[in-house]
């Protein structure tokens, strides 16, 4: 079949590369229902494989079911902050840079800074509304060109919201998108062309069927013939 051959030289030169850089995204399949992992080999454009579902136990389920992940060396991992993502890359491949995706990242301090600026602004005391007002520039700056007074500052306005807390929990993976810039742009890129195969589809219900077009869609003008 093509799908495998296609399958097989993927999955060799992500194996055989020498600065092998993964993507791990999820996708709907039915929205706020069911989901699929893909994992992407970023550096050779490749989709390397359709997982059923994103909780950490249907991740490791995938890893019993297929060792050959586990041949894999990357030197990167990309992913959204899902603590079950970071969990499970951490435990396949410990000497990774995990890497926050930057576009995700850039939603969550939106949404943060929003949450703090405008939604918990209106519920604070009147002290607590006056030193956020006169400190807000604090959410933007860099933290290592902040003094000691300022941080203090900035820890306070932390304080109040979990969203920012939360955000500032995942400084490491954030800062590691500087030292090996690589995004899920990729993956994300390919999210419409896998709705429209699912349009195109949709009454595809043998999931073996179903994952073999997807890759053949994906992978046959990548993988030298």
């Amino acid at each position: 079949m093509a799908s495998e051959r296609l399958s097989e030289r993927a999955w060799k030169q992500a194996i055989e590369s020498t600065g092998l850089v993964l993507g791990v995204d999820d996708f709907a399949i039915k929205k706020g229902h069911t989901y699929n992992t893909g994992i992407h080999d970023l550096r050779g454009g490749t989709l390397l494989d359709i997982l059923p579902g994103r909780k950490l136990e249907e991740l490791r389920a995938y890893t019993r079911q297929y060792p050959g992940f586990l041949l894999l060396t990357p030197k990167a991992v990309v992913m959204d902050l899902a603590r079950g993502y970071h969990t499970w890359i951490s435990e396949c491949f410990p000497n990774a840079i995990r890497i926050a995706d930057r576009f995700h990242i850039h939603g969550y301090i939106i949404e943060a800074i929003q949450e703090v600026c405008k939604t918990v602004q209106g519920t604070l005391a009147p002290r607590a509304k006056a030193i956020l007002k006169a400190n807000h520039g604090l959410l933007h700056a860099q933290e290592r060109a902040l003094s000691a007074e300022s941080k203090a500052k900035l820890d306070e306005l932390l304080g109040y919201s979990d969203l920012l807390r939360e955000v500032w929990t995942w400084k490491e993976e954030i800062i590691n998108y500087h030292r090996c810039r690589w995004t899920n742009a990729t993956a994300e890129g390919r999210h419409n062309r896998i709705k429209a195969f699912q349009r195109r589809h949709y009454f595809t219900r043998n999931r073996d069927h179903y994952k073999a077009g997807i890759l053949v869609e994906y992978n046959r003008n990548r993988i030298p013939s």
